[in-house]
């Protein structure tokens, strides 16, 4: 094949997959339940992402684009075995307690791809991203940012903890009474669990007065099973403690669920080993 003709073949799968996103980005059912004419079957159905989205579809679509660009590469007889880098940007509980057991497998299939991890709290991943210093971040919380692309990703529950020799401990259940009376261990400003907890706690009508301010999940979770107040914790962070009875889960009937999500610069090009990350297993 020419490099005339591998040119028009990407432009048009380009062009094509595009086109796909723009028409099927919100497909509906008709009135018997059966997709409308011309519905793109590969990328627009429900899956692990969640219901259907224009942001779900864009993401699978530049990567059918990546990953057709590197076959073209090599049938050319270009390698495409000296990866290059990418910097991933993560939010704090995310980037400690599920990426290096999802990445590890990737990076010794890959072993030449330079792999920088960035982590911070939720706005601090939508910053990085938005400049280019990493390109693409996994985030936590709720967020504002006109520049990014966003996808769901994973769901995941916070949990309210206490050690066991907190009061709560012995509970049943608690009241919203009760847990505005107690001392509250929270992450700092910015955190995109915190922007959770608090949202979720002013619904439920408690209030946090003064709560202690800490940064790293891993002291808050020793503070609490110390005995000195309570805190909101994703799940995915607190399994072995609840296993080892150093942390308790505090039955309080409010739904903290949430949905990670991984975020780009619009319109950024991503190659097929960042939709790979992206894909990671769950």
């Amino acid at each position: 094949m020419s490099n005339q003709s591998n040119g028009y073949l990407e432009s048009k799968i380009s062009t094509e997959v595009i086109y796909e996103h723009q028409h099927h980005a919100t497909p509906t059912r008709g009135a018997h339940g059966h997709r409308p004419e011309g519905y793109c079957h590969c990328c627009c159905s429900e899956s692990r992402y969640g219901p259907v989205s224009g942001q779900n579809i864009a993401f699978r679509a530049r990567a059918t684009v990546a990953q057709t660009k590197e076959a073209i590469a090599a049938a050319r007889g270009v390698s495409t075995e000296a990866l290059g880098s990418v910097t991933i940007a993560a939010s704090t509980t995310i980037g400690n307690y599920l990426l290096p057991g999802m990445l590890a497998p990737l990076l010794l299939r890959h072993p030449g791809l330079d792999t920088n991890l960035r982590l911070g709290a939720t706005d601090a991943v939508v910053r990085w991203v938005e400049s280019r210093v990493a390109d693409f971040g996994f985030v936590e919380g709720p967020f504002s940012g006109h520049r990014v692309e966003r996808m769901p990703w994973l769901a995941d529950e916070v949990v309210i903890v206490c050690g066991p020799s907190h009061p709560s401990s012995e509970l049943f259940a608690v009241t919203s009474e009760e847990l505005s009376a107690t001392r509250w261990i929270m992450r700092e400003p910015g955190s995109g669990t915190r922007a959770v907890v608090e949202d979720a706690l002013a619904r439920a009508g408690i209030r946090l007065d003064n709560p202690l301010e800490i940064g790293a999940t891993e002291a808050i979770k020793g503070f609490v099973s110390a005995g000195v107040g309570v805190a909101a914790i994703s799940r995915r962070a607190i399994v072995p403690d609840l296993a080892a009875g150093t942390l308790v889960e505090v039955q309080s009937g409010i739904d903290m669920s949430r949905t990670f999500t991984v975020i780009t610069v619009r319109d950024a090009f991503l190659g097929s080993k960042e939709y790979e990350i992206v894909d990671i297993d769950r």
